[in-house]
């Protein structure tokens, strides 16, 4: 693969699209699972050469952060309700 199709707008707007859906569907029990899902989602892409290092460390910090602020919100009962079915 050309080095110039790392890194491309459309990839990433994916990865940030599966990204939001999964924060905006995890649960308490959930979220480590979900988290770790895309940790590996997006180290695959790394490894697959479609994103470049610091990009993929950009990414799984986004994560890190977006499901902090999901975790945060499910513990103040502010999150929004969910559909997931177990």
């Amino acid at each position: 693969m050309a080095k110039t199709d790392r890194n491309n707008p459309r990839t990433l707007a994916c990865v940030r699209e599966q990204l939001s859906t999964l924060v905006a569907e995890t649960t308490q029990a959930d979220s480590s699972h979900d988290y770790g899902y895309f940790k590996g989602w997006v180290g695959a892409l790394y490894w697959a050469d479609l994103i470049d290092h610091p990009t993929c460390e950009a990414l799984k910090s986004e994560a890190h952060a977006a499901f902090e602020q999901a975790l945060s919100q499910i513990g103040a009962g502010t999150a929004p309700s969910n559909s997931r079915i177990h």
